[in-house]
Protein backbone atom coordinates (compact mmCIF):
# COMPACT_ATOMS: atom_id res chain seq x y z
CA UNK A 1 0.00 0.00 0.00
CA UNK A 2 1.19 3.74 -0.63
CA UNK A 3 -1.21 4.56 2.66
CA UNK A 4 -3.29 2.95 5.43
CA UNK A 5 -5.39 3.78 7.91
CA UNK A 6 -8.56 3.52 10.05
CA UNK A 7 -11.20 5.94 9.25
CA UNK A 8 -14.48 6.71 10.44
CA UNK A 9 -17.64 7.36 8.50
CA UNK A 10 -20.22 9.67 10.37
CA UNK A 11 -23.80 9.27 10.45
CA UNK A 12 -24.22 12.14 8.25
CA UNK A 13 -21.35 10.45 5.94
CA UNK A 14 -18.19 12.81 6.42
CA UNK A 15 -14.71 10.83 6.47
CA UNK A 16 -12.74 11.20 9.38
CA UNK A 17 -9.18 10.02 9.70
CA UNK A 18 -8.60 8.25 13.10
CA UNK A 19 -4.65 6.81 12.52
CA UNK A 20 -3.15 6.24 9.14
CA UNK A 21 0.61 5.84 8.21
CA UNK A 22 2.00 7.28 4.54
CA UNK A 23 3.84 4.87 3.28
CA UNK A 24 5.01 6.70 0.18
CA UNK A 25 3.85 10.11 1.02
CA UNK A 26 0.83 10.43 -1.10
CA UNK A 27 -0.88 12.45 1.67
CA UNK A 28 -4.32 11.74 2.75
CA UNK A 29 -6.50 13.66 -0.25
CA UNK A 30 -7.15 10.39 -1.99
CA UNK A 31 -8.32 8.96 0.97
CA UNK A 32 -10.82 11.30 2.28
CA UNK A 33 -12.07 11.67 -1.05
CA UNK A 34 -12.31 8.28 -2.18
CA UNK A 35 -14.05 7.54 0.84
CA UNK A 36 -16.45 10.83 0.51
CA UNK A 37 -17.43 9.79 -2.95
CA UNK A 38 -17.84 5.84 -3.22
CA UNK A 39 -18.12 4.89 0.57
CA UNK A 40 -21.89 4.44 2.06
CA UNK A 41 -22.86 3.87 5.66
CA UNK A 42 -24.85 1.16 4.03
CA UNK A 43 -21.94 -0.94 2.81
CA UNK A 44 -19.71 -0.30 5.73
CA UNK A 45 -23.04 -1.43 8.26
CA UNK A 46 -22.89 -4.71 5.80
CA UNK A 47 -19.20 -5.79 7.41
CA UNK A 48 -18.15 -7.21 3.48
CA UNK A 49 -14.55 -6.35 2.78
CA UNK A 50 -14.12 -4.85 -0.81
CA UNK A 51 -11.17 -3.70 -3.48
CA UNK A 52 -12.15 0.09 -5.25
CA UNK A 53 -11.23 1.02 -8.18
CA UNK A 54 -11.79 5.10 -8.43
CA UNK A 55 -9.85 7.88 -10.04
CA UNK A 56 -6.90 5.28 -11.77
CA UNK A 57 -6.23 4.45 -8.22
CA UNK A 58 -7.03 1.36 -6.05
CA UNK A 59 -8.32 0.82 -2.66
CA UNK A 60 -9.42 -1.91 -0.30
CA UNK A 61 -11.68 -1.86 2.40
CA UNK A 62 -12.12 -3.77 5.42
CA UNK A 63 -15.17 -2.65 7.84
CA UNK A 64 -14.25 -3.04 11.48
CA UNK A 65 -17.70 -1.91 13.56
CA UNK A 66 -20.12 0.63 14.56
CA UNK A 67 -19.55 2.78 16.95
CA UNK A 68 -22.35 3.73 20.52
CA UNK A 69 -22.33 7.00 18.45
CA UNK A 70 -23.16 5.48 15.17
CA UNK A 71 -19.72 6.18 13.32
CA UNK A 72 -18.77 3.44 10.80
CA UNK A 73 -14.77 2.50 11.69
CA UNK A 74 -12.96 0.81 8.49
CA UNK A 75 -9.30 -0.14 7.37
CA UNK A 76 -8.54 1.52 4.29
CA UNK A 77 -5.81 0.36 2.12
CA UNK A 78 -4.57 2.55 -0.85
CA UNK A 79 -2.94 2.14 -4.03
CA UNK A 80 -1.97 4.93 -6.32
CA UNK A 81 -0.86 3.20 -9.53
CA UNK A 82 -1.47 -0.63 -9.42
CA UNK A 83 -4.21 -2.91 -8.52
CA UNK A 84 -3.77 -5.34 -5.54
CA UNK A 85 -2.43 -8.52 -5.82
CA UNK A 86 -4.24 -11.40 -4.10
CA UNK A 87 -1.96 -12.07 -1.80
CA UNK A 88 -1.48 -8.83 -0.44
CA UNK A 89 -4.96 -8.62 -0.01
CA UNK A 90 -5.79 -12.00 2.32
CA UNK A 91 -2.52 -10.27 4.45
CA UNK A 92 -4.94 -6.94 4.58
CA UNK A 93 -7.51 -8.97 6.31
CA UNK A 94 -5.43 -10.80 8.49
CA UNK A 95 -3.63 -7.13 9.71
CA UNK A 96 -6.96 -5.87 10.10
CA UNK A 97 -8.32 -8.90 12.17
CA UNK A 98 -5.67 -9.09 14.15
CA UNK A 99 -5.46 -4.98 14.78
CA UNK A 100 -8.99 -5.16 15.78
CA UNK A 101 -8.73 -7.98 18.43
CA UNK A 102 -5.43 -6.31 19.55
CA UNK A 103 -7.64 -2.90 20.23
CA UNK A 104 -10.22 -4.94 21.77
CA UNK A 105 -7.76 -6.62 24.41
CA UNK A 106 -6.54 -3.60 25.31
CA UNK A 107 -9.46 -1.75 25.62
CA UNK A 108 -10.57 -4.92 27.73
CA UNK A 109 -7.22 -4.01 30.05
CA UNK A 110 -8.16 -0.76 30.53
CA UNK A 111 -11.32 -1.85 31.93
CA UNK A 112 -10.18 -4.38 34.42
CA UNK A 113 -7.33 -1.90 35.40
CA UNK A 114 -10.63 0.90 35.84
CA UNK A 115 -12.24 -1.50 37.77
CA UNK A 116 -9.97 -2.30 40.01
CA UNK A 117 -8.61 1.28 40.79
CA UNK A 118 -12.02 2.24 41.28
CA UNK A 119 -12.18 -0.73 44.20
CA UNK A 120 -9.12 0.28 45.79
CA UNK A 121 -10.00 4.41 45.69
CA UNK A 122 -13.74 3.86 46.67
CA UNK A 123 -13.26 1.71 49.78
CA UNK A 124 -12.84 2.70 53.45
CA UNK A 125 -11.77 -0.41 54.25
CA UNK A 126 -7.69 -1.34 54.24
CA UNK A 127 -6.75 -2.82 51.11
CA UNK A 128 -3.66 -4.16 49.72
CA UNK A 129 -2.85 -6.20 46.94
CA UNK A 130 0.27 -8.51 47.25
CA UNK A 131 1.67 -11.47 45.02
CA UNK A 132 3.17 -14.49 46.26
CA UNK A 133 6.33 -13.58 47.43
CA UNK A 134 4.26 -10.82 49.76
CA UNK A 135 5.42 -8.09 47.59
CA UNK A 136 2.87 -5.12 47.69
CA UNK A 137 1.78 -4.17 44.33
CA UNK A 138 -0.82 -1.89 45.29
CA UNK A 139 -2.89 -0.81 48.37
CA UNK A 140 -5.12 2.30 48.84
CA UNK A 141 -5.26 5.14 51.04
CA UNK A 142 -7.37 3.35 54.05
CA UNK A 143 -4.71 0.29 53.27
CA UNK A 144 -1.34 3.01 53.39
CA UNK A 145 -2.94 4.12 56.71
CA UNK A 146 -3.78 1.01 58.20
CA UNK A 147 -0.04 -0.64 57.27
CA UNK A 148 1.69 2.17 57.59
CA UNK A 149 3.14 3.85 54.33
CA UNK A 150 6.78 2.94 54.91
CA UNK A 151 6.11 -0.90 55.50
CA UNK A 152 4.06 -0.51 51.94
CA UNK A 153 6.21 1.58 50.15
CA UNK A 154 8.98 -0.85 50.75
CA UNK A 155 6.75 -3.46 48.81
CA UNK A 156 7.13 -6.45 50.76
CA UNK A 157 5.35 -7.43 53.90
CA UNK A 158 8.63 -9.19 55.97
CA UNK A 159 7.00 -12.94 55.51
CA UNK A 160 3.81 -14.77 55.19
CA UNK A 161 3.53 -14.55 59.32
CA UNK A 162 3.77 -10.84 58.82
CA UNK A 163 0.65 -11.26 56.38
CA UNK A 164 -1.09 -13.24 58.73
CA UNK A 165 -0.94 -11.18 61.65
CA UNK A 166 -1.77 -7.74 59.56
CA UNK A 167 -5.04 -10.01 58.58
CA UNK A 168 -5.79 -10.99 61.74
CA UNK A 169 -5.53 -7.46 63.57
CA UNK A 170 -7.77 -6.56 60.85
CA UNK A 171 -10.56 -9.38 61.75
CA UNK A 172 -10.43 -9.19 65.21
CA UNK A 173 -10.18 -5.29 65.73
CA UNK A 174 -9.71 -3.26 62.81
CA UNK A 175 -10.32 0.28 61.98
CA UNK A 176 -13.82 0.76 61.41
CA UNK A 177 -14.08 -3.13 61.76
CA UNK A 178 -13.31 -3.56 58.43
CA UNK A 179 -12.12 -7.01 56.53
CA UNK A 180 -8.57 -6.92 54.95
CA UNK A 181 -9.30 -7.56 51.61
CA UNK A 182 -6.07 -9.44 49.73
CA UNK A 183 -5.73 -9.95 45.99
CA UNK A 184 -3.28 -12.23 45.00
CA UNK A 185 -2.03 -12.22 41.77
Amino acid sequence: SDWYGIMLLSPKGKAIIDTCFDVSNVGNNAAVEFVNSCMSYEFLQNGTDKTFTHCNSYFYVYPIRKTEKGYMVFFLFYRKSSPFPEHDIIWYRTYAKAAYQRLLLENELVQVQNYNNAILDNSDCAIAVIDKEYKVISANSAGEEYFGAEKLNTGRFANSSAMLQAIDDVLVGGKKNCRLSLLHY
